[in-house]
């Protein structure tokens, strides 16, 4: 909530995971904003949901898009994936909610990595 300037974290992630898995993964971190963005103008119980933390952030990173950052962004070929894991993002938000911890999907991470590696 300091914060006062957009710091760019989904490009930041992109960067972070461009050399590890596939483009489509990269486009959905890279697009986690826009996601966000486009959401927000378009349904309006989404925007009522978000936490006052990230109404903020919102806010820093250009607010809910424009009709025409609609239209371009919705011309995205990843855009059903991209604003699907945005969704499934804010689903893991959820306060006390139970998860397995991390050694649980280390296994699926790693065999993609393999794969995107030995392909890429």
């Amino acid at each position: 909530m300091d914060d006062t300037v957009d710091k760019h974290h989904e490009e930041a992630g992109a960067r972070v995971v461009e050399r590890f898995f596939p483009s489509i993964v990269v486009d959905c971190v890279r697009q986690h904003v826009a996601a966000k963005r486009c959401i927000c103008a378009t349904d309006p119980n989404y925007f009522a949901q978000l936490s006052p933390a990230s109404v903020h952030s919102l806010k820093l990173q250009g607010g809910p898009m424009s009709p025409a950052e609609i239209e371009e962004f919705e011309k995205h070929p990843n855009i059903k994936e991209i604003v699907r894991v945005r969704y499934l993002d804010d689903a893991g938000k959820i306060a006390g909610m139970r998860t397995p911890d991390f050694a649980h999907y280390a296994p699926m991470l790693q065999r993609a990595v393999d794969t995107h590696c030995r392909v890429g």
